[in-house]
């Protein structure tokens, strides 16, 4: 067992002497590279703070127009929103979700008054507590930002609903803008007014 371990350590200093005759050798390929060693000065050379390259930047001058007086307020959710409440429990949707409110529901549509114990809860639970005075009708983004209109058939059936009605976008509520009338359709209408009136 030692000789075994003898000769294992023998070539593995043999090995070591061979790789260093072939490096040091005249005619070896490796080139020897010597290096200077550091000295006081290089090293406090390198640990001088160099300068900051975004303080030597230009001063951007804002004109008088784009300055602002005072920042936006934020506005509050509050204002955002609308209060639906029913006995104790209430919560907020985005104004302009209601699409419809029969004459006998517009107490729902309010703000409770102070003290009266109501609880703010998610949309969500609010539904599924009051299904049985509202109904939800689910709208597309486009329809929602005013890009598109809703269905007249589906507008109709509106008006014979004793139910509030609450435009949805995934199960949420969501604010209709008005319909946008488009610029070029609007442009064609009053050449077309104009040709005909002559």
């Amino acid at each position: 067992m030692k000789a075994l371990y003898l000769s294992a350590i023998g070539i593995a200093l043999g090995s070591s002497a061979i790789a260093q005759e072939r490096c040091c050798q005249p005619g070896s390929n490796t080139p020897r590279v010597f290096r200077d060693a550091a000295t006081h000065d290089t090293i406090v050379g390198n640990a001088r703070p160099r300068p900051n390259p975004i303080s030597s930047m230009r001063r951007v001058v804002m004109p008088e127009e784009v300055k602002v007086s005072e920042a936006p307020k934020p506005e509050s959710i509050l204002a955002r929103s609308e209060v639906l409440y029913r006995g104790n429990i209430a919560t907020l949707i985005p104004k302009r979700a209601v699409l419809h409110l029969p004459s006998g529901l517009r107490g729902a549509l309010a703000r409770p008054a102070e003290g009266q114990g109501v609880k703010f809860v998610q949309w969500s639970q609010f539904y599924a507590a009051n299904r049985s005075w509202i109904r939800t009708v689910e709208v597309t983004r486009a329809q929602a930002e005013g890009m598109e209109a809703m269905p007249e058939e589906t507008v109709e059936k509106f008006k014979e609903s004793r139910e509030m009605i609450v435009a949805t976008y995934q199960t949420g509520p969501i604010s209709v803008m008005p319909v946008k009338e488009p610029e070029a359709a609007t442009a064609t209408t009053d050449e077309t007014t104009t040709a005909v009136e002559r």
